[in-house]
């Protein structure tokens, strides 16, 4: 039902389309044939190579293997790009927060908030998508911390508030708001 194109991948077009398959079938629990297809990116630029390393990585959140998948994103984090290439710079931030995600996982949510922290007080104020997804994680790291829920609110909010024009991470801030609300007994807000 797929082809594996890692050996026909020349052209860059193809490229989103193998990622596109991969993140299907990750969808689907098919996370063998996931790999499969995601290996077809390290062929490609540089910012490719980032996102093949980040996309293992997420299968191994996943499927709840974060020791594995910190070393991935660790490992998406220090390949080597340009400085000047943007695309690739903004491919190892979501690494970042891919591994501040497993630390907040493996009980390390402090390490994970300040981890948070740095990417936030480095990144262009510009990058929307990827300041709405720090502050989801961020949200979610103080969520796992325990009895930090004001913050998490705080965190959600500036998603709902600020950061909305990405679907997704508006939609998980959200989700979390509702939790959130419920249990500081404000379901009307809810």
């Amino acid at each position: 039902y797929w082809r594996d194109w890692s050996s026909d991948v020349c052209s860059s077009d193809l490229l989103p389309m193998q990622e596109l398959l991969g993140n299907i079938l990750v969808k689907a629990g098919k996370f063998d044939d996931a790999a499969a297809a995601y290996s077809a990116l390290e062929k490609g630029p540089p910012a490719f190579r980032v996102r093949a390393a980040t996309a293992r990585a997420n299968l191994f959140f996943a499927q709840e293997k974060f020791d594995q998948a910190m070393k991935e994103f660790d490992a998406a984090t220090k390949i080597d790009t340009d400085v000047k290439d943007l695309a690739s710079a903004a491919q190892k931030s979501e690494a970042d927060l891919g591994k501040a995600r497993c630390l907040a996982r493996q009980g390390k949510a402090d390490d994970a908030v300040k981890l948070v922290q740095g990417i936030l007080k480095k990144a262009d104020p510009e990058a929307k998508e990827l300041l709405g997804k720090a502050y989801n994680v961020l949200g979610e790291s103080y969520r796992v911390a325990g009895g930090k829920d004001q913050d998490a609110l705080i965190a959600y909010l500036t998603v709902d508030l600020v950061y909305n024009t990405v679907p997704d991470n508006h939609a998980e801030a959200l989700f979390n708001l509702v939790d959130l609300w419920e249990r500081g007994k404000n379901p009307e807000r809810a």
